[in-house]
This record gives C-alpha cells, structure tokens and sequence, in this order.
C-alpha cells in the first residue's frame, strides 16, 4: 500500500500519468513537449495491440508555419539495479533517419546515470544505424562514451541486450537469422564513473531529435517484450 502511495504521488507530478500494462508490467506514457527537439510526446502514438505487443509511433504533420512533430516514450513505473535487461522488437531497426528508437536505463529520480541503446542515422545515410551510449551527469558536468555498429537493411527480428553488473555494463544487439541470434553489436564498459548504484527505471523512446525536411514522415517500431533478469554475481556475464 505504502509503495502504490508513493508511485501514485511520483506520478501525478511528473509528465506520464497515463498508463499502460505491458509485458508484465504497468508503464507510464510521456505526455510532454520537448523544446530542444521539438518533439511532442503523445499518448495517441502508444497501444497495446490484441498479441499483447506494444506499439510506438513517431510521425510529422506539415501546417503553414511549418512541421510540428510527434512522438512517443513509456518508462517503467518500477525500476531495478544489476541484472539483465532484454528488449525483443520486431521492426526496420536501420530505418530511422531523423527519428531515433531508443530502449535504455535511467537514473530518473536524480538524473545522473543514462545507459542507452539508439537506433538512428542522425539526418545522414552514410551514419551508422546503431549505437550505444552511457552518461554520468554529476552536478554540472557530462560525461559521455559512445560506441556504433552496422544493422542489417531489412525487416527484422532482434533482440537488445543490457548487462548491468557492478563492476561493468555490457551492450548486445542480436538479429534472428536461420532462427537463431546473430551478434551484430557487442560492447563492455568498465570505467566505474558509468555504472549505476541504485536502481534505475526502464525507457522506451521514439523520438524526433533532428527536424530534417528530408526523411521519413512516420517511424514506427513494435516491441514484444521486455523482461528484466537479476543476477547476483558478475559471474554470469554473456
């Protein structure tokens, strides 16, 4: 009882008080406006559909002043610290130009740690569509590693991977080929000043951060799930 008070309270001052149950678990939807990417999150690009999959939607509308810009994000309304964080999403993961999907972890509450996986070229073709990055925000400083790697051209099933151990972080990206995974994107992170030390929640984005004319008018990306694992021991490192 005592913790439903405290979520409610979390929520109700926060910009997702809308709700939706997925994969097991109850998330909360970004209602908000984004000034730095003009992105306007909306409850109107977020479903469940009838398999229990869920749906996120980004899309652009031309009006006389211009292009106004949708998009969607869901955060977990529980968070967690060391384990396995899996997200499985079906979808052209290398098709998003101006849009970016983009699973990760974050230390909401205080804001210091982001733990990200980005599915984005950046508004230029020759970029590479996938990419890994991990923040730590201290008071007044930002500190930032990043890491890219290729995805192949096509409708995909796939799988994203964060190891959250205490002594390192591991990114995994698979694809299904032939029915089994393919690694396609594989990295370690060890530097200590990255890794978080209390829980954190999940985030699920797909957004706007470039407002290039050219490009796609919609994004949309379908995750099957997403399943937290805890472990122990860093001894269980894939």
């Amino acid at each position: 009882m005592f913790k439903t008070v405290i979520l409610s309270i979390l929520f109700a001052q926060s910009p997702f008080q809308n709700q939706i149950e997925f994969s097991g678990r109850k998330w909360g939807i970004f209602t908000n406006y984004d000034k730095m990417s003009e992105s306007q999150f909306t409850k109107d690009g977020v479903f469940v559909d009838s398999l229990g999959y869920l749906h996120l939607r980004a899309w652009r509308v031309k009006t006389d002043s211009g292009y106004r810009y949708f998009a969607s994000g869901v955060i977990s309304t529980d968070k967690h610290l060391y384990g396995v964080y899996k997200f499985e999403t079906y979808g052209n993961l290398s098709s998003f130009f101006n849009t970016c999907f983009a699973p990760f972890l974050y230390d909401w509450d205080k804001g210091v740690y982001e733990i990200d996986i980005e599915y984005s070229r950046w508004s230029k073709k020759s970029n590479n569509p996938g990419n890994y990055n991990i923040h730590y925000m201290p008071s007044g400083k930002h500190y930032k590693k990043h890491f890219d790697f290729y995805l192949p051209d096509s409708m995909v099933d796939a799988f994203h991977y964060i190891y959250l151990f205490p002594d390192s972080v591991v990114f995994k990206t698979t694809v299904i080929e032939n029915k089994k995974e393919k690694t396609c994107g594989y990295w370690v992170v060890k530097d200590k000043r990255f890794i978080p030390h209390r829980p954190v929640y999940i985030e699920i984005y797909l957004w706007w951060p470039y407002r290039n004319r050219k490009g796609e008018d919609t994004g949309d990306i379908v995750l099957k799930s997403v399943e937290f694992i805890p472990v122990t021991s860093d001894k269980n490192k894939k």
